[in-house]
Formats: C-alpha cells, sequence, structure tokens
C-alpha cells in the first residue's frame, strides 16, 4: 500500500494542449516567420502532475478534475489521461467552448520558447463544476493549480 493509502490524489485545474511549434527565428511584428516541426502534446498542472504521479506509482489512485471542450483536443487529453490510468470522471466536456490550448514557439537554434495561450474551457470552469462529495469523500490529498488561468475559479 502506498503512503497516500488506498484513496489517492485529485488534481484540479487547467488542462491544456500545446502545440509546440519550432521555428528558425522569431519574426519581428507584421513579418513572416517558417515553423518547421510541430508537436502536439498535453500541458497543464492537472495533465503533467497527474501523468508523472501514475509513471513514478503506477499502482497509485489518481483522479483529474476540470473542463475541456466537445473536440479533437479534448479528446485528445482525455484520451491520454486514460491511457496512463488517470480516473478522467470528473472532467466536464462542455460544447459551448474550446479547449484550452497553447500555441508554444521555439526558436530551434536557441530553445527561447515565446507562448500564445487560449484560456478555452478553462477560463469556465469553477466551484460549480466540482463533485465536492468525490473531493472529500473520495480522495485524501486534492491539489488545484495554476489558479490564475482558471477566470471563474480565480
Amino acid at each position: 500500500m502506498n503512503v497516500l493509502d488506498d484513496k489517492g490524489i485529485l488534481l484540479c485545474g487547467n488542462l491544456v494542449v500545446d502545440l509546440v511549434k519550432s521555428i528558425d527565428h522569431y519574426p519581428n511584428e507584421g513579418n513572416l516567420g517558417v515553423i518547421g516541426e510541430i508537436v502536439i502534446s498535453t500541458g497543464g498542472m492537472v495533465n503533467n502532475n497527474s501523468v508523472n504521479l501514475r509513471v513514478l506509482d503506477p499502482t497509485l489512485r489518481v483522479g483529474a478534475f476540470g473542463k475541456v471542450g466537445e473536440d479533437e483536443y479534448g479528446q485528445f487529453i482525455l484520451e491520454r489521461l486514460t491511457e496512463y490510468g488517470v480516473n478522467v470522471q470528473g472532467v466536464l466536456k462542455d460544447s459551448d467552448v474550446k479547449t484550452s490550448f497553447t500555441d508554444v514557439f521555439t526558436v530551434a537554434a536557441t530553445g527561447v520558447r515565446t507562448f500564445f495561450h487560449h484560456y478555452g474551457a478553462n477560463a469556465v470552469w469553477g466551484p460549480k463544476d466540482i463533485d465536492w462529495d468525490t473531493v472529500s469523500g473520495g480522495y485524501d490529498w486534492v491539489q488545484l493549480g495554476y489558479l490564475l488561468l482558471l477566470n471563474t475559479m480565480d
């Protein structure tokens, strides 16, 4: 049995898709920049921490709470978390908003990154969306992260 007993940890907060784009240089405003490789991955506290915890301890019970859009990015997030054995029952799908994403432009030669973020579903996720019975009765530990990127929760 792990240190958290059998209840585990619940991670609540932002769920993001990162679109990491390699560029040869960052252009001045109004000029052209060329994108090379594009990598799509998950990002944000809930995605990163829940997957990391499951990799470190595959027996640990890990749950995720947050909101995604009913779109391909939301599905991508849910599939990735499920692949790692994270309970996604607390991740709500909202057809009125897009899943949060970040365009990450990385200059290939220097590794310098510039971020453009779309709040999306994270902006409308708030206290009314949380199943408080699950939080209080189902987990030993709860982490709420990236509060400043959760407009309604903030």
